[in-house]
C-alpha cells in the first residue's frame, strides 16, 4: 500500500546500574513509499544515545549489551568498557 511511514528507532540497554526502561526511542524517519517500493534508512547513534543519568545527575555510558530494534527486526551489540572513555 502506498503511504506516509514512520520509522521508529528502539534501544534496550540489557543492564545498567540505573534500571533501565523496557526501550528508548533514540530516532525516527518519516519517508514516503509508493506501491511495492523499498527504501533505505540509516540511523547513527552517539554516545548520548548510549547513554543516562545516574545517580549523582551525571550522564554516564556504561559497556553492556544493547538491543536494537526496527518493527519487528532485532539485533544486539556489546559496548566495550575501551570505547567509553
Amino acid at each position: 500500500m502506498a503511504g506516509d511511514h514512520t520509522v521508529l528507532l528502539f534501544v534496550t540497554d540489557v543492564y545498567r546500574s540505573v534500571t533501565p526502561p523496557n526501550k528508548e526511542l533514540k530516532g525516527y524517519s518519516k519517508i514516503t513509499l509508493g506501491v511495492n517500493e523499498e527504501k533505505q534508512v540509516n540511523f547513527q547513534l552517539n554516545r548520548t544515545d548510549l547513554s543516562f543519568i545516574g545517580v549523582n545527575n551525571t550522564r554516564i555510558t556504561e559497556s553492556g549489551v544493547f538491543i536494537i530494534t526496527l518493527g519487528d527486526l532485532r539485533t544486539n551489540f556489546t559496548l566495550l568498557p575501551k570505547y567509553i572513555e
